[in-house]
């Protein structure tokens, strides 16, 4: 990854833009944190998520197709979730309390996710060089799909608009059972700093932990509680991740996927013509 400069221009906008937000806050009386708002989307989610889990282990619910059902709309609140509570929390404005943002945060464990590895994608990477060819991973799926121009074109692409659909679908299943593993060990080899207090090992460790309990929990106890067959469980539990996965690819890859979008590319001297919070506002128009 080559280091990416951005320009020392225009840094008074981005004095007068921290300025002008501050004052809208102030003005208004609003807290820049999460308010009761984000507590009551956060309940709502999370009772969406854990709910019809709870209902259909107990025994509750045994009829096939609302066990089907019910991972559907357990697919609904893993989305919600994600997008609500572990996003805006891993950003740090969940609450004004630290040490809230980091427990919300780590409701990444909950959806099947490492919250290291995601942070540093989502906060560094994604944010930090937003739509820029080679740093922003967002813009960087398998070679079967084409996000940004400065990518090979292939002539499956053609057909993206078709089967772009089902590996969308595929977005949290990555999470749970290979992604987590291929971006730990890239971001082990570029030296990223996860954390401030564990070194790779542990967080390895973390990993295998995370994902035995999570597979545990959401797959092996329900295949051992739920009075249906063993094969509905599971596709119960794909239907849950197609679920998310869709929703969340439907929102956040407009982000990028769409004809307004820019992919801006470094001079000679890998500088940019913005500063950061210039080109942030430029190509995150649409994006979160």
């Amino acid at each position: 990854m080559k280091n990416i400069k951005y320009s020392k221009q225009k840094l008074d906008f981005t004095t007068e833009l921290r300025n002008s937000v501050n004052e809208y806050f102030s003005d208004n009386n609003i807290q820049p944190y999460g308010n009761n708002k984000i507590y009551l989307k956060t309940i709502l989610m999370t009772t969406l998520y854990l709910a019809p889990f709870i209902l259909m282990i107990s025994g509750i619910i045994s009829s096939v197709l609302l066990v089907l059902a019910c991972w559907i709309i357990m697919g609904v609140g893993m989305s919600g979730v994600g997008m609500v509570t572990m996003h805006d929390a891993n950003h740090g404005t969940f609450s004004k309390h630290q040490w809230v943002n980091k427990i919300f945060g780590n409701s990444m464990y909950l959806l099947g996710g490492f919250p290291p590895n995601w942070r540093f994608q989502h906060n560094t990477l994604h944010h930090g060089f937003t739509n820029i060819e080679g740093h922003d991973e967002d813009i960087a799926p398998p070679g079967i799909l084409r996000l940004s121009p400065h990518r090979p074109l292939k002539k499956i692409h053609r057909y993206q608009h078709i089967y772009a659909w089902f590996l969308y679908s595929l977005m949290t299943f990555s999470w749970i059972i290979a992604k987590d593993f291929k971006r730990f060990e890239k971001y082990r080899e570029m030296g990223a700093k996860l954390s401030k207090n564990r070194k790779y090992n542990q967080m390895f460790v973390d990993i295998i932990i995370s994902k035995i309990l999570y597979y545990g929990v959401f797959l092996v106890l329900p295949l051992l509680t739920i009075p249906v067959s063993w094969f509905w469980i599971i596709i119960g539990f794909m239907l849950m991740h197609v679920t998310s996965g869709l929703v969340l690819s439907s929102i956040f890859q407009t982000a990028h996927v769409v004809p307004s979008s820019e992919f801006p590319v470094p001079d000679g001297n890998g500088e940019l013509d913005n500063n950061w919070a210039v080109h942030q506002l430029y190509h995150l128009r649409l994006c979160t």
